[in-house]
């Protein structure tokens, strides 16, 4: 029997290729940069994720750079703390370009047809696993994350010491970058199947993930994620 392929969506044309503007590129890349939580790997997949769903978005060198200027000028104010200037370090923007040139190559390559819904299902899966992994290493074995706090204002989730992604992303739909609302939805989905699996629960991304969730309610007063 043939396996089921997931077809890619033909409607997308030359008004596609123009929705990449510079701006849905940052966008892209800015929140691509939050979700990977400090893993180039991550961050490589989510890109592959979204060349999968719109294989017509492309890149040029001087969209990169252009992409790459803001990218330099933008990232700082995410590690910095409210009303400090900093810049990104050498190797900082060596990786900054690193990660660029790695979406500009993930989006530019060549339409390789269709995709099978088994792939799709292993990257998904992929995803998933990668961010239960960083979810507990940061709130499990480091106890939080060092996130610049300011007093009497409600936390962000960019400065949640104890934010979890796959709860507040993904359990919760926390994302307001629709393509990504989508991704979410779909890593969810992919998840929930493997949660109900007798060979999951025994894993160790299972027991990772019930101590992230724990985590995430017990220093949240008032919310309770299903999954």
């Amino acid at each position: 029997m043939f396996e089921k392929f997931v077809k890619k969506d033909t409607r997308e044309s030359h008004e596609d290729i123009e929705s990449l503007t510079i701006h849905k590129a940052w966008v892209l890349f800015y929140n691509s940069f939050l979700f990977s939580q400090g893993s180039q790997d991550l961050q490589k997949e989510i890109f592959s994720w979204l060349h999968h769903k719109h294989p017509y978005w492309k890149m040029d060198d001087g969209f990169v750079k252009k992409l790459t200027d803001i990218a330099e000028k933008k990232i700082p104010a995410f590690f910095a703390s409210p009303g400090k200037h900093v810049t990104l370090t050498e190797g900082e923007k060596d990786e900054t370009h690193t990660v660029i040139n790695a979406m500009q190559r993930i989006f530019n390559t060549a339409e390789a047809g269709l995709i099978t819904a088994s792939e799709l299902e292993e990257m998904l899966e992929g995803i998933a696993l990668e961010v239960i992994s960083l979810d507990y290493k940061y709130l499990i074995t480091r106890n939080g994350r060092k996130r610049p706090v300011v007093s009497g204002l409600p936390i962000s989730p960019q400065h949640d010491p104890f934010l979890s992604h796959l709860a507040f992303y993904g359990f919760e739909s926390g994302s307001h970058v629709p393509e990504f609302r989508e991704m979410w939805e779909d890593i969810v989905r992919c998840l929930r199947k493997r949660i109900k699996e007798k060979e999951f629960q025994e894993s160790s991304s299972g027991s990772n993930l019930r101590a992230v969730i724990g985590k995430y309610e017990t220093t949240h007063p008032g919310k309770k994620i299903e999954f």
